[in-house]
């Protein structure tokens, strides 16, 4: 056992990569540890959600750099113990992995072609098209908005303020109508959904005079990733209803 030991690691670190890769118990452990991992981070990503809202869950975990380089590995590793094991013959298996992918893609998307950033308005003020990104660039929507008012709203009897709502007027010259103009709301707890772009009520003016809109665009990654979670999960159920056919 010592011996072997040494002669592991006295091998080139590419042969100790290789001769890993292809033992098989290695890769079993690798891929049921990294999909407990994921599975784990999946959990946290949903709770964090709640506290921090959906677009700053796919900026900074679903579209993140690690978390695709988790997701790659846990691919990888999956496919080669697959094939160690000729475990494409059973479709349960498949659809498992099919979702591994599938969310890597939908991620990938989010990762490079997603938009999120943030967009100040101001009373009386012109329209505009101008958004500051994630990387504090200015960015171009292809409408217009303008703050038509702004809203305050306190629990009863207190001071303590319940929401706060922003009455918008977008300006789309692409549409088909002789009237360009639309009116629309976003408060705490109403997003506003227009042409695949995402508005959240993010702060406010302190003279209440302004408002501060984030905005995330992601129309087929975030589409991908929950279709992979799906799938993800109708494969696990299947795996639990095979183990309990097979004990009875």
């Amino acid at each position: 056992m010592i011996t072997c030991y040494f002669a592991f690691y006295s091998l080139p670190l590419h042969i100790n990569i290789l001769l890993l890769f292809t033992n098989l118990q290695f890769m079993k452990k690798a891929s049921f540890s990294l999909l407990i991992l994921i599975i784990l981070l999946l959990i946290t990503a949903t709770i964090l959600e709640k506290l921090y809202g959906t677009d700053w869950v796919a900026t900074n975990i679903y579209g993140s750099t690690w978390f695709l380089l988790l997701w790659a590995i846990s691919i990888i590793t999956a496919l080669i113990y697959i094939f160690q094991r000729r475990l494409y013959k059973r479709p349960t298996t498949l659809l498992l992995h099919l979702a591994f992918v599938v969310i890597l893609i939908g991620a990938t998307i989010t990762h490079y072609f997603g938009i999120n950033g943030q967009i100040h308005l101001r009373l009386n003020e012109a329209p505009t098209a101008t958004y500051i990104d994630t990387y504090y660039q200015e960015q171009q929507l292809p409408f217009t908005l303008s703050l038509n008012d702004f809203q305050l709203i306190y629990y009863p009897g207190t001071t303590n303020p319940m929401d706060f709502v922003s009455h918008l007027e977008i300006q789309d010259s692409n549409l088909d109508t002789q009237d360009t103009t639309i009116t629309n709301t976003v408060s705490m707890n109403n997003i506003l959904k227009y042409r695949n772009y995402r508005f959240y009520q993010s702060s406010y003016d302190s003279d209440y005079q302004g408002s501060i809109l984030s905005i995330y665009h992601d129309p087929y990654g975030i589409t991908l990733t929950y279709i992979g979670y799906f799938l993800l999960f109708i494969s696990m159920l299947l795996f639990l209803i095979q183990n309990s056919i097979k004990k009875q």
